[in-house]
């Protein structure tokens, strides 16, 4: 898996307003890379980087990857007493300097069922912010659910 370079970080930064950085330049230190194993597939583990860079830079707090599955449905199983949950487990929980919580969805490819879960999300969950994030042609394109 290969990292993400000085240049690209200058560069998304540049193009997207929603990153920002202190200063006038990008910070030295190596964003953290996802270990081994993490599950995170090649868009999620580039915007890892870039949320670490945010973290370094003090734009947030912290940053987790899959920490929450979010009940978005629950459906009665007749004749057996039992609910049966629907789930959206989204990609990134993000801790905002003020407190809030905002949840991340990377889609490389947007499937409809994703995209339902998200705004239903978005509707239950409405203490929190909802991101879906896309990477096209070398820039982040984010879009926000209240």
């Amino acid at each position: 898996m290969s990292g993400i370079t000085k240049e690209e970080l200058r560069q998304l930064m540049i193009k997207n307003p929603n990153l920002k950085v202190k200063g006038a330049k990008i910070a030295m230190t190596k964003p953290a890379r996802p270990q081994q194993g993490s599950g995170m597939n090649a868009t999620e583990a580039k915007y890892a980087q870039v949320l670490e860079l945010r973290r370094l830079e003090g734009d947030i707090k912290k940053w987790e990857f899959e920490p929450d599955r979010l009940v978005i449905a629950t459906k009665n199983i007749p004749g057996r007493g039992r609910k049966k949950l629907t789930h959206y487990i989204p990609d990134f929980k993000v801790f905002c300097n003020d407190d809030s919580v905002e949840y991340h969805e990377v889609k490389g490819h947007m499937e409809d069922d994703a995209s339902v879960k998200i705004k239903v999300a978005a509707t239950i969950y409405d203490d929190c912010i909802f991101r879906l994030v896309r990477y096209d042609k070398g820039a982040w394109i984010i879009k926000e659910y209240k």
